[in-house]
């Protein structure tokens, strides 16, 4: 929401703040709720009560179904016009309703309109802003709205996915008491061009704590075809044949881009890739680094994120992570925990535990998905069944933007230096960032 400077109407108000917008909202809700009381109303009994009063079914549940939601932040696309709720108002003044309660409703109602041409001008911008003011609000109205952006983003980009999905593995590096091997896998499944463009689907940088770029090799899950230009692509799981490549590097960065083809279902891609950093980061916090953190980034309209984590139940770390949705918008570049207030955008999907092993990891939405993480653990040299799973998903997430799966770090045994370590790691996103922080 935008700051409010002392001479704005909206701050003299009192509705420059969430609690002054929900004050506004419950009053609303609160005197309708009262006057249906009042005239011995029931308006969750829709039909009979719209019948009782002469009214029409949908307009009586316009105005009734205000006064039965839970959620106030889930209100902005319920709340009825004005002239909607006259008409119940008139119909149920015939009712011998006390005439203080109708003057209440009235007075609420021109509060929320007044309140609404001060904070956002209309009730379009109102409705789009309401859902963002609860951290820990998910609601059908924000995924609508996310699922709008979906289908614009879609049209503008001239592509989207069905789905984009990352498995993140972190096990104990081999004779390193302080040190850890991070794996991942990730890919576009059924990704589509709408106009021919090229797209970008992999990317590659490594940073730490501080923001500071560094290199890092990375081994793959499979031998890398040679016409991939070194993308490390598991081609049994990828599309026939295999998509159509160019590629760039940067002293820090290596980019790699799907060139134009054939659009629509025609040209449908599914890209998978994995692989392995030995000896990447360090399990226990420095005088650098506190938190752990796992980062994928999104940058391609998708209907669905599918982000996993496959914890060695041997690491000392306390689960399941945290997630955050972090703007890459305003922050294009580089990641610190110092940033994560100002740039996370709201959402309230909650990390699942799977239990231990890839047994309950299955899913419609990533086909072959079990034999892509037996693939994985097989080339870490472990069985599945020594990692404890954790799930994020989250349908039409807005870009650009990053997912990022947060842990704090232990302080390390008296008998085990930290090695002055990084702390977490982003692997190949799509498009992908390698990122430590």
């Amino acid at each position: 929401m935008a700051s409010l400077t002392p001479g704005d109407s909206s701050a003299a108000e009192g509705y420059g703040t969430p609690e002054g917008i929900v004050r506004v909202l419950q009053r609303l809700r609160g005197t309708l709720t009262e006057l249906f009381l009042s005239a011995g109303i029931n308006p969750a009994e829709t039909r009979s009560s719209a019948r009782e009063l002469g009214l029409s079914k949908d307009l009586f549940w316009r105005v009734a179904r205000m006064t039965l939601a839970d959620d106030i932040f889930a209100q902005s696309s319920q709340i009825p016009p004005k002239t909607s709720i006259e008409r119940v108002i008139s119909a149920i003044e015939k009712n011998g309703v006390s005439t203080g309660l109708i003057r209440d409703v009235r007075e609420a109602m021109r509060e929320f309109e007044k309140m609404v041409k001060s904070t956002s001008s209309d009730r379009s911008t109102f409705e789009i802003m309401l859902p963002g003011l609860s951290s820990d609000n998910i609601t059908q109205r924000q995924e609508n709205v996310r699922k709008q952006a979906f289908l614009s983003n879609s049209s503008i980009w001239g592509v989207q996915a069905q789905t984009a999905f990352k498995a993140f593995f972190m096990i104990p590096s081999d004779n390193e008491d302080s040190m850890i091997d991070l794996a991942n896998l990730s890919g576009l499944i059924d990704f589509r061009r709408l106009r021919k463009v090229s797209w970008p689907i992999y990317q590659r940088q490594i940073f730490d704590d501080k923001g500071v770029t560094y290199s890092q090799t990375v081994e793959p899950i499979e031998n890398i075809p040679k016409e991939v230009g070194g993308l490390p692509i598991i081609p049994e799981f990828c599309s026939k044949p295999l998509p159509n490549l160019s590629w760039r590097s940067t002293e820090t960065v290596r980019y790699y881009e799907i060139e134009p083809d054939l659009i629509g279902n025609a040209g449908s891609i599914t890209c998978v890739l994995g692989g392995i950093s030995r000896h990447s980061a360090g399990r226990y916090r420095d005088e650098n680094n506190d938190r752990g953190g796992l980062i994928f980034e999104l940058t391609t309209p998708v209907k669905l994120v599918n982000v996993d984590l496959f914890i060695h139940r041997e690491l000392p770390f306390k689960m399941p992570p945290d997630v955050i949705i972090f703007d890459r918008l305003s922050c294009s570049h580089g990641y610190t925990p110092v940033m994560e207030d100002k740039r996370q955008l709201p959402h309230s999907n909650k990390v699942i535990s799977l239990g231990s092993g890839t047994t309950g990891c299955s899913t419609h939405h990533i086909p072959g998905y079990l034999q892509m993480l037996e693939r994985v653990t097989a080339k870490l040299g472990c069985s599945s069944e020594e990692f404890n799973a954790f799930r994020f998903t989250l349908k039409f997430p807005p870009i650009p933007t990053a997912v990022i799966m947060r842990f704090d770090l232990p302080v390390a045994p008296d008998n085990v230096s930290s090695h002055n370590s990084i702390t977490g790691s982003c692997f190949p996103a799509t498009p992908e960032t390698d990122t430590q922080h």
